[in-house]
């Protein structure tokens, strides 16, 4: 039986047709098994090298800091230092002498002070954390919470002591007799109770932090070397230098305090013998140099930057880096942590425009650090 041209042109066709197709066919499968292999191989040495990453992550973090010196090291050059185990265990146990406190009171002011502590916590500073707080908050007859103050306040103690490695320390108040619920009976003097510590530094808690290296150096630097101005603790005024200051704690002062706690000592007798003792307080430079040689501005206001004239040159980026504490203390403005009319706002808001966005740059990280650390919006001012 002869082909036609018809027929045989078709079959040439289809034969070519299966040939590449089959071609196609084993090319695809071979890159398939070559891209599964190729992927096989890569996967271990990504595994293995997250995993490496991690542990080195993990032993950074793990070396303190150089007592009495500025923590500018990086995690990876702490991780390379050549400190043996017991220089780090003497380092860890100078730490755990110094402390950065907040004595809150009132539960309102409360989040404020966590959000220090989460601050210092996320910048890993070494000192320890501690938070006072009337025993109240902690423990009622009932067993039952009533104001939901009260309520947000117990979550948030659980959140600083789990979350941020805070040391709780519930209080009487420091009179015998006084209201529990009071703010006024727990004033700052309780402070003085903390003798396990060596240095104390109590910041504002309407404040924020940019970078807590410049202050670990002040609650460890010898006191020689801290130029500090020494006043009373009943001679601290709502100014910028009373956002910042230090208290090294002594039994002398502890034992003033355990006396007026006494149930025999009169209400009247105690007023009078606290408002004649003398706490001692010291309040450090707002400027000071680092061991590196570099200038840092330790401590200041927020309504500092409303005095920056409209046409003077200002530098927004030398003020962000260079600042290791802002007290937010604007008035009329109540506090950070309310939100206010637009227009109030924009009344408080310096002139000078580089001035002006890093104000708004700080009210705005404080929003956010609120939220992060707390779970909380701002409140709403209502002008009361």
């Amino acid at each position: 039986m002869l082909l036609t041209s018809g027929q045989i042109s078709a079959g040439i066709s289809s034969f070519v047709v299966f040939l590449f197709t089959s071609l196609l066919f084993l090319s695809g499968y071979v890159l398939q098994q070559r891209t599964v292999h190729s992927l096989q191989q890569a996967i271990k040495p990504v595994q293995a090298q997250a995993q490496h990453n991690a542990q080195s992550v993990q032993i950074a973090t793990s070396v303190p800091k150089t007592f009495g010196n500025a923590p500018a090291a990086s995690e990876n050059e702490a991780h390379q230092s050549t400190l043996s185990s017991k220089e780090d265990d003497i380092a860890a146990e100078k730490w755990s002498q110094v402390a950065y406190v907040q004595l809150v009171a009132d539960p309102t002011k409360l989040c404020a002070s966590v959000m220090l502590f989460g601050t210092l916590h996320d910048l890993k500073s070494p000192a320890h954390r501690v938070l006072m707080f009337p025993k109240t908050w902690a423990i009622t007859q009932s067993g039952e919470v009533s104001d939901p103050y009260l309520s947000t306040s117990r979550r948030l103690l659980k959140i600083a002591a789990k979350r941020y490695g805070v040391i709780l320390k519930p209080l009487d108040p420091l009179l015998s007799g006084t209201d529990e619920s009071a703010p006024s009976s727990y004033p700052l003097s309780l402070l003085y109770s903390l003798t396990e510590y060596t240095r104390l530094i109590h910041l504002s808690s309407s404040s924020i932090i940019l970078d807590s290296s410049p202050l670990d150096n002040i609650l460890t630097f010898p006191s020689s070397q801290i130029d500090a101005e020494t006043i009373s603790l009943d001679a601290l005024t709502a100014s910028a230098s009373s956002s910042l200051f230090l208290i090294s704690p002594s039994q002398e002062n502890h034992q003033s305090l355990a006396f007026l706690q006494q149930p025999q000592v009169s209400k009247a007798a105690a007023t009078t013998i606290l408002e004649t003792a003398k706490f001692p307080i010291n309040i450090p430079p707002a400027h000071a140099i680092n061991p590196d040689g570099s200038h840092v501005t330790l401590s200041t206001m927020s309504s500092s930057l409303r005095n920056i004239r409209e046409d003077t040159f200002f530098n927004s980026t030398a003020f962000w880096t260079e600042t290791a504490f802002v007290h937010l203390w604007d008035p009329p403005l109540r506090g950070p942590e309310y939100e206010v009319p637009r227009e109030m706002k924009q009344s408080a808001r310096p002139r000078n425009q580089d001035a002006a966005k890093i104000w708004d740059m700080l009210y705005d990280t404080y929003k956010g650090r609120r939220y992060d650390h707390c779970g909380l919006e701002l409140d709403i001012w209502r002008g009361d």
